[in-house]
């Protein structure tokens, strides 16, 4: 086991995967440290006993690439929470873009895999956007699918658009009121009228 590890590679949260590529160009103590990190992330949640359910989220973004024009690049994410709601624990993940995302989609199914195996009581819950190809990767492996924060605010933001069209300040006051209600309720959804929009 590599005792010194740069800093960098073990940040908290996990591992920025690196390309073949790269890693073929670096020295091989950094080669070897690079393979040794996932033994150690698996060792460090074997022992989150306490962990009562599991976030996995996964979203895209646009980049654009010279030759090919805009292409998704992908994230995904995979957090352990105890009972209180206190995470434990995060897995990132990130990918270049890639026709069809299978490589970036078969790492995340590794990772999710690992984690039902560790802690198969856990509830897990899906969390992203509302893209329909990210809910159909989800809802094979979640009890649970959640619209993520900055993309529920947005339609809370439309709702107040349309409740008070003529004014900034009741607008602005509205959505104030229930952003925070949806970040620090429970069952906010139903309260701010989410499930209905």
């Amino acid at each position: 086991m590599v005792t010194d590890t740069p800093r960098w590679m073990t940040g908290q949260g996990g591992v920025a995967p690196l390309a073949q590529s790269s890693l073929r160009r670096q020295p091989p103590r950094v080669d070897s440290t690079r393979r040794s990190i996932p033994g150690q992330l698996c060792e460090a949640t074997d022992r989150l006993t306490n962990t009562a359910s599991v976030a996995i989220g996964l979203d895209g973004t646009c980049l654009l690439l010279c030759e090919d024009g805009y292409r998704e690049a992908m994230v995904g994410t995979v957090s352990l929470y105890d009972r209180e709601g206190e995470r434990l624990h995060t897995t990132y993940l990130g990918a270049s873009p890639e026709y069809g995302k299978a490589t970036f989609l078969a790492r995340l199914d590794r990772e999710i895999r690992a984690v039902q195996g560790h802690y198969p009581t856990a509830t897990l819950v899906g969390v992203a956007d509302g893209a329909a190809e990210n809910w159909g990767f989800l809802e094979k492996y979640t009890d649970q699918q959640v619209l993520d924060f900055y993309h529920a605010t947005s339609y809370l933001a439309k709702a107040a658009q349309a409740a008070f069209p003529r004014s900034k300040a009741n607008r602005q006051a509205w959505l104030d009121e229930h952003c925070h209600t949806l970040k620090h309720k429970q069952a906010a959804a139903d309260r701010v009228g989410l499930r209905s929009l």
